[in-house]
C-alpha cells in the first residue's frame, strides 16, 4: 500500500470498498467479498481498492504484457473436449509462504466463482523452469498417456487418476464419458497438466518458484480470459513481470493474456437519479477514479474505462455502484421518505394465506417449482399439443425453454421423485402461470393440487373443490368434459356462467406411465385470479 494505516482506520474503511467483516480480532482482520469480485480475494486487490476509497492512490492501474516467444500449439482433437485455453508467464514473482498462499487461494476461488467449480474454466500453474516452449494442448485416450500426479510418487495414467485419486473422483465427471481426456504437454512430451483435474508432480510450484507458465482451460473462452486477466493483474501488483503466450489453433492466433482495457458509456444524470446525489461531472470522474476505474466526461456522457481486473462490470448499474463507492457510502446520508405511508397485505394476499391454511390443515403438503418449464413436461408428457405459451429467448437448456402454462406437470414430477416416500402423498402448489391468450400475455396465481394413493379418485379431489367453495365462497360448477391428460368420464371443467376457470379430474394412465408414476392421481387446478365469488 506504501503506507502503514491504522488498526482502527482499516476496521473502518475497508467494509467500504465493498466487503463485509467477518470477524475482528487483535492484530487480525477477516473479511468476505462478494463472488462477483474475486480480485478482492488476494492482499494486492484489497490494497488497490483501499488506496482508491482513501485517495491514496486513485485512477487506473496500467498493465502491460512482454514478448517472450512463448508459444502454446491447440490440437483440433481437444474441440469435442475442453476445446479453449489460453496461457501466460509471470517471472520475477516476490515469492514466500505468504504470497503463494495468497496465490492459491485466488486460484481456488476463481474456480468455485467463473469456472464454476472447474466446469466452465480450470488454471494450472507451474514451475517455468522445467516448462520447455512451445506447449501443446491436446486430447489422447484414457489409459495411453501417464504421469506422476500432484503430491503422489507413482504414475498413473488419467484413467487411473479418474479412479484413484480424490481430486480425480471430484472433478472427474466434468469430462463425463469423453473418448478423449485433455493434456498440456512441453515440446519434450513431458506432461505438465490433466485439466481440469490435477497438475504434474514435476511442475510443482513452492515458496522459492519466482517464474510461472499459467494454463487455463476451459468451454467458455470470455471467462477463461477473465479468469486468467485477475490472476496474472493480483500477480503484476506484486511487482511481477507478466509475458503473453500465443495460443495457435488451427490458422488462427490469439495473444493471451489481454490486459488492454475495455470501455462503456454512461449517462452522468442515470447515476444521479439513481444515488439521489448531486454530483458534478467532475466529482463522478473523482469518484470512478477512486474505484480504480477510469473517466472521462463529454457533455452530459461519461465514457468510463474498465481494468482488465474487473470482470464483474458488465451494465451501466455496475459503474453506478462504482461511483457510490468512490464517493463513499458514509458520506450518503439517510433521507427520511417526503410522504408517509403504511404497508399492508394486498387481498389476493390474504385469499392465498388462508388457502394455504387450509391445504395444510386438509393433510396436504406445500412444494414450490420454477416457473421455467419445457415443451415435453407441459404439453408432450400431458398428451397435448403445444400451445398459447411465452418462449424464453436463448434458454440455456432445453428444461427452461418456456413459461408454465399449467402447474399440474410440475405436481406430477415432485410425485415421480417421491415414488418411494410412504403413500398417500397430497401436494399442492401456490404459484404463476402464464400463457398467451387472445394475442395478449395473461399472467395468473393457480391452485394445484395432487393427490395420489392405490385408490386415489376423481372424489377425493371433488370433496377439496366443494370444500374450498364453501369456505371462501367461490360460485363454481362442474361441466363434463374431454381431456387428454385426464380419464375420459373421470373429468370435469370449472366453470361460473360461461367463464371457465380450472379442471378437476383422474390422470390417464399415459400420461401416469409418462411420469413414470404407479399409483393412480387425482388432480385439481383453477385460477385464483378469476375465481367468481358469490
Amino acid at each position: 500500500m506504501g503506507r502503514a494505516p491504522s488498526f482502527k482506520e482499516l476496521v473502518e474503511r475497508i467494509p467500504y470498498i465493498g466487503v463485509s467483516l467477518e470477524h475482528v480480532r487483535p492484530k487480525e482482520i477477516k473479511i468476505e467479498y462478494n463472488p462477483n469480485r474475486p480480485d478482492l480475494g488476494i492482499i494486492t486487490g484489497v490494497a488497490k481498492a483501499y488506496n482508491g476509497i482513501t485517495r491514496h492512490e486513485t485512477g487506473l492501474v496500467s498493465y502491460e504484457t512482454k514478448d517472450g516467444g512463448y508459444q502454446l500449439n491447440v490440437d483440433e482433437s481437444v474441440e469435442p473436449v475442453r476445446p479453449h485455453v489460453a496461457g501466460a508467464v509471470v517471472k520475477k514473482i516476490p515469492m514466500d509462504e505468504e504470497a503463494l498462499k495468497d496465490i492459491i487461494a485466488l486460484q481456488e476461488d476463481l474456480h468455485q466463482t467463473i469456472g464454476r467449480s472447474r466446469r466452465k474454466v480450470s488454471i494450472g500453474l507451474h514451475n517455468l523452469e522445467v516448462v520447455n516452449f512451445p506447449v501443446h494442448y491436446r486430447a489422447v485416450s484414457p489409459g495411453t498417456a501417464g504421469f506422476v500426479p500432484l503430491d503422489q510418487e507413482e504414475e498413473l495414467t488419467c484413467e487411473e487418476i479418474l479412479k484413484k485419486l480424490e481430486t480425480g473422483r471430484r472433478y472427474g465427471p466434468i469430462l463425463g464419458d469423453k473418448d478423449l481426456y485433455p493434456l498440456i504437454v512441453d515440446d519434450q512430451q513431458k506432461i505438465l497438466s490433466f485439466p481440469p483435474i490435477i497438475n504434474s508432480e514435476l511442475t510443482r510450484v513452492d515458496a522459492e518458484t519466482v517464474d510461472l507458465f499459467i494454463d487455463v482451460t476451459g468451454t467458455d473462452l470470455p471467462r477463461i480470459q477473465d479468469s486468467l486477466n485477475i490472476l496474472v493483474t493480483s500477480l503484476a501488483d506484486y511487482g511481477a513481470e507478466v509475458f503473453h503466450v500465443d495460443v495457435r489453433a488451427g490458422g488462427n492466433s490469439l495473444k493471451t493474456p489481454d490486459l488492454s482495457t475495455r470501455r462503456m458509456k454512461v449517462n452522468a444524470g442515470y447515476i444521479e437519479d439513481l444515488l439521489g446525489v448531486d454530483l458534478k461531472r467532475q466529482q463522478i470522474i473523482e469518484c470512478l477514479e477512486a474505484s480504480r476505474l477510469g473517466a472521462s466526461a463529454t457533455g452530459g456522457e461519461l465514457m468510463v474505462e474498465i481494468p482488465p481486473y474487473r470482470a464483474d462490470i458488465m451494465h451501466p448499474i455496475d459503474i453506478v455502484e462504482d461511483v457510490a463507492i468512490g464517493y463513499g457510502y458514509w458520506r450518503i446520508a439517510p433521507d427520511i421518505p417526503k410522504t408517509f405511508g403504511l404497508g399492508k397485505s394486498l387481498d389476493s394476499s390474504k385469499l392465498e394465506r388462508r388457502i394455504c391454511h387450509l391445504m395444510e390443515g386438509a393433510g396436504f403438503i406445500e412444494v414450490m417449482n420454477f416457473t421455467l418449464s419445457s415443451f415435453e413436461k407441459q404439453f408432450t408428457k400431458l398428451a397435448l399439443k403445444p400451445k398459447g405459451y411465452v418462449r424464453v429467448h436463448s434458454p440455456k437448456s432445453l428444461e427452461n425453454e418456456i413459461i408454465r402454462t399449467w402447474i399440474i406437470p410440475d405436481l406430477l414430477e415432485v410425485l415421480r421423485v417421491s415414488k418411494k416416500e410412504i403413500y398417500p402423498q397430497r401436494i399442492f402448489e401456490l404459484g404463476k402461470t402464464i400463457r398467451r391468450e387472445n394475442g395478449d400475455v395473461v399472467e395468473e396465481d393457480h391452485l394445484a393440487l395432487a393427490i395420489t394413493h392405490s385408490k386415489a379418485g376423481y372424489s377425493d379431489v371433488k370433496a377439496l373443490l366443494d370444500n374450498l367453495s364453501s369456505l371462501f365462497e367461490f360460485d363454481v360448477r362442474v361441466m363434463e368434459t374431454q381431456h387428454p391428460s385426464f380419464i375420459p368420464g373421470r373429468v370435469g371443467l370449472l366453470v361460473s356462467d360461461t367463464r371457465e376457470f380450472g379442471i378437476l379430474g383422474e390422470v390417464s394412465p399415459a400420461v401416469l406411465e409418462n411420469f413414470q408414476l404407479d399409483q393412480p392421481v387425482a388432480c385439481l387446478e383453477l385460477s385464483i385470479s378469476k375465481l367468481p365469488r358469490k
